[in-house]
């Protein structure tokens, strides 16, 4: 299997960031397992503009190229790197892929610690070839090591843990809840 690390969204303190906010495609980037090259940047930056019209769960608003291409490259509330806000948060496991980071980046800007897995790997293409029910366990199995590691973050409040998902994530919110009584 693929590495598995966590995307982490934390209460920032205001006015710290010097760098641009994270972008869609930033985002779609967090599961490669190294930086891609410039050319594989833009091939896959294109890659994804080119679907995104065609992709009918993605909005019901109907885009042109162009507008997929300003989408991907919108940033968004997030820095990387922001010096963290003092304290302890209440903890948000977001599971369904990188279509929840505005959610995330909300949610962090309102006071809570949002980590969602991310499997890390070579491929460029999404296309599973798995089935359903293995990739089912093995999302809910990630989300359950990205709880372990944030138990040990300064700044998670451990006492108070949801979970939310997108899609076949809000399924694997549900068995994470399910499986694990501190969610």
């Amino acid at each position: 299997g693929s590495p598995v690390g966590a995307a982490i969204w934390y209460p920032a303190d205001a006015g710290s960031a010097v760098t641009p906010p994270m972008t869609t495609l930033d985002y779609r980037l967090l599961p490669f397992a190294r930086r891609p090259t410039a050319v594989e940047r833009e091939t896959f930056e294109a890659d994804e503009a080119a679907a995104l019209p065609v992709w009918r769960h993605i909005g019901v608003v109907e885009l042109t190229d162009a507008q997929a291409l300003a989408s991907l490259r919108t940033g968004g509330i997030a820095v990387r790197g922001a010096p963290p806000r003092a304290g302890r948060s209440p903890v948000v496991v977001v599971l369904g892929g990188a279509y929840l980071a505005t959610t995330a980046e909300w949610l962090a800007s309102h006071g809570f610690l949002v980590v969602a897995p991310v499997r890390f790997t070579d491929r460029v293409n999404e296309v599973g070839t798995t089935e359903f029910s293995w990739y089912l366990e093995s999302a809910v199995r990630d989300a359950e090591f990205v709880l372990s590691t944030v138990q040990d973050d300064p700044r998670a409040d451990m006492r108070s843990v949801a979970a939310i998902g997108h899609g076949g994530g809000g399924m694997q919110a549900m068995l994470l809840a399910m499986r694990n009584r501190r969610v």
